[in-house]
């Protein structure tokens, strides 16, 4: 039974024609049974694991009984507006009182399974209500995360797209192409600058030297004899 104050963790799975979540957009609007809206899902705020399968995630549920009208479109042709539209409406949950009283005997195309998580060293892995591991068929844990997280986890990995050869070249060796593009060049040319010195500010000053002991044509031609 689920009781007011709980958060909740529900699986999406769908048998729409031609419809995939992970493709496609949706939104899931949870109602009570008066017709309010208490929550809106939209695809962007669902959870999803490292088998591409999408969650959301109900915090803090009131007292009622609750439904879940889901709203899929996907690129279509046939219609006008090149979109076709599907939806399902079901009930999601009962809280605070026997969810028996009125069960439904319908078909529906979106499935919703309450699922659980684990957290072992700051990730969260699905579990079953009684805390152990859902595995996959090679018996490994499912990654549970957000798609923001996934992004600033993405953010903090760097991707190299250079081969081993190249990557010693920039860190150890020198290119003569008339650049500074490699450590060791890099190195060199920060030698004699000040702690209180940009980089910046040693180019300019070594720029405007040059100018100083430039000799102009003009110039020249008062040595000619």
């Amino acid at each position: 039974m689920i009781y007011p104050g709980q958060d909740l963790k529900f699986k999406i799975e769908t048998t729409f024609d031609d419809f995939l979540l992970t493709e496609d957009d949706f939104e899931i609007a949870i109602k009570d049974r008066y017709g309010r809206q208490r929550y809106l899902i939209k695809k962007e705020d669902c959870f999803h694991d490292s088998e591409g399968n999408f969650y959301f995630v109900v915090e803090n549920v009131p007292r009622g009984v609750f439904y879940a009208y889901f709203k899929g479109s996907y690129e279509d042709d046939d219609y006008d507006k090149q979109k076709r539209v599907v939806c399902d409406q079901q009930l999601l949950f009962v809280c605070g009182e026997c969810p028996c009283k009125n069960p439904c005997k319908c078909e529906h195309k979106v499935t919703y399974t309450q699922v659980w998580t684990v957290s072992i060293d700051g990730e969260d892995y699905l579990a079953d209500c009684d805390g152990r591991y859902i595995l996959t068929n090679d018996d490994k844990r499912i990654c549970f995360k957000s798609d923001k997280q996934k992004e600033i986890d993405d953010m903090g990995k760097v991707r190299m797209s250079m081969t081993g050869e190249e990557f010693l070249r920039k860190w150890e060796g020198t290119n003569p192409n008339g650049e500074i593009d490699t450590v060791p060049e890099m190195m060199n040319a920060m030698q004699g600058i000040r702690d209180d010195e940009t980089i910046q500010e040693e180019i300019n000053e070594k720029t405007e030297e040059a100018e100083v002991d430039r000799v102009t044509p003009e110039e020249l031609e008062k040595f000619k004899v």
